[in-house]
């Protein structure tokens, strides 16, 4: 399961790329926690992925402080199985949308969001999501930003039970060579409040660090892998040639089961 905090950024790295939000109690990996869909990450400030022969690297189930291009938006649907981690529940899914304002190169990039935390009963439970980017070194081919991610503000319905969550990330894009080309990379570390779910199997969550990184296989795929103090979570992005505005991504959140609370986690993501 994926903490609130998380939800919004996931969503908006696969928007970018695509990553997503996670839900209230049970952390779900879904898009609940404040980030853009990797999939919206396509274009990002100051590097135009397209331009590469490579997907951009985004990464499955961790925030990342690269932010998508000013004067864009998203929506994201993503679906869950089983429902906040518990095993039985069946499906769920929440539903985001957002729009970026401003320039993570020249000054910050926001994006402002709202992140229905459930398909059932569709509207009745959710929150607002900020997130800020901005680069805050360059050379050549590698870019670092900082972020800053709230997540759960002014929560409505059963969102409201929990509180707001914040989250700092530092992400670091950069290639290396091979024999098939330069394999884009992003690393990305933080911390954030409420997403380390406690290994006890209550479902209860507590602050601490995160980190991940993020390959771009091919033109159209890539992979990660990402972890917090308690779970370690598998992912991939994908899209379809024939769909340039949208993107996919999909994994598995506590692939060892460390918490009880292993997480399918399906998002797509559209950008304007």
């Amino acid at each position: 399961m994926q903490s609130k905090s998380l939800t919004s950024a996931l969503v908006i790295s696969a928007a970018v790329a695509l990553p997503s939000l996670a839900a209230a109690d049970g952390l779900s990996p879904s898009a609940s926690a404040g980030a853009l869909p990797s999939e919206l990450q396509a274009i990002v400030n100051g590097i135009d992925v397209t331009q590469t022969s490579r997907r951009f690297p985004s990464v499955f189930g961790a925030p990342s402080a690269v932010g998508p291009a000013g004067s864009t938006g998203f929506v994201a649907l993503t679906l869950t199985n089983p429902r906040q981690g518990i095993s039985g529940e069946g499906w769920d899914g929440e539903a985001s949308a957002g729009y970026t304002f401003g320039d993570a190169v020249d000054s910050v990039a926001l994006t402002f969001g709202v992140n229905i935390a459930s398909l059932d009963g569709f509207g009745d439970d959710g929150s607002f999501f900020v997130n800020a980017s901005r680069q805050i070194a360059s050379s050549g081919s590698n870019r670092t930003y900082l972020g800053l991610q709230a997540a759960n503000i002014g929560a409505w319905g059963d969102a409201d039970e929990d509180d707001e969550a914040v989250a700092a990330t530092l992400s670091h894009l950069t290639s290396f060579s091979s024999a098939g080309g330069d394999i884009p990379v992003q690393f990305t570390v933080g911390f954030a409040q409420d997403n380390t779910v406690e290994d006890d199997g209550s479902g209860d969550s507590d602050d601490g660090v995160f980190l991940g990184v993020g390959f771009g296989i091919s033109e159209n795929f890539g992979a990660s892998v990402s972890a917090t103090e308690t779970q370690l979570n598998l992912g991939v992005g994908f899209s379809v040639p024939s769909l340039p505005n949208v993107g996919f991504s999909a994994g598995v959140f506590d692939v060892t089961d460390n918490t009880e609370r292993r997480q399918f986690s399906v998002t797509a993501a559209f950008s304007f």
